[in-house]
């Protein structure tokens, strides 16, 4: 009996030891609108024009001072759902005033409506990196342009060092050829409004 009490014992202080840090490494402890709270904060040292990235914990994992070749806001809150974000994206894009903004959310919704959520999210967007789940994928990219998430990661998800830089890499590069798609398309509307 004793060797079933020293291993539920064991067992016990494991499951213990596993929240703490678990909590610890994955702040839940504050609120979503605490975290929020001081993103709006930071938009507010960040210059006008440039680089919003709304996301989940990848993005609030990741460094990234620039993207873009502009400076960035690192709007990410780790466990936040499309649904978190739907109501408070206006505010933040009035306030931070970028001229790009970047989804990088998706891995964590669950909801049976997160696509009404993400719809509203997507109007803001220049384009999105799409979550490792080929469904959700699927389906943001028949809103708006995507890059996919590297596949350099330590659990399945979160980037490895090496996927951080690949994820930036691959936004720098999104963001390189959307400007160009847009300044052909200005060309060719500058030359067929000068006939």
């Amino acid at each position: 009996m004793s060797k079933l009490l020293q291993a539920a014992a064991i067992v016990w202080m494991l499951s213990a030891s596993w929240w703490i840090v678990h909590t610890i490494r994955h702040p839940r402890i504050t609120s979503f609108e605490d975290q929020y709270e001081v993103i709006l904060h930071r938009s507010d040292l960040v210059p006008r024009g440039g680089v919003l990235v709304i996301g989940d914990s990848i993005t609030a994992a990741n460094y990234f001072p620039t993207l873009c070749g502009k400076p960035a806001l690192n709007a990410g809150i780790s466990w936040s759902t499309s649904h978190d974000w739907a109501p408070r994206a206006a505010e933040l894009v009035r306030r931070a005033q970028p001229s790009v903004v970047i989804l990088a959310l998706g891995n964590n919704d669950a909801r049976p409506d997160w696509h009404d959520d993400y719809r509203k999210l997507a109007r803001y967007a220049f384009f999105a990196v799409t979550p490792k789940q080929p469904e959700k994928a699927a389906f943001i990219r028949t809103l708006v342009s995507t890059v996919p998430v590297p596949d350099q990661t330590y659990d399945g998800t979160h980037l490895t060092t090496v996927g951080a830089r690949e994820w930036v890499r691959r936004i720098d590069t999104k963001c390189a050829m959307l400007s160009a798609q847009q300044t052909d398309k200005a060309k060719m509307l500058g030359t067929s409004g000068a006939k």
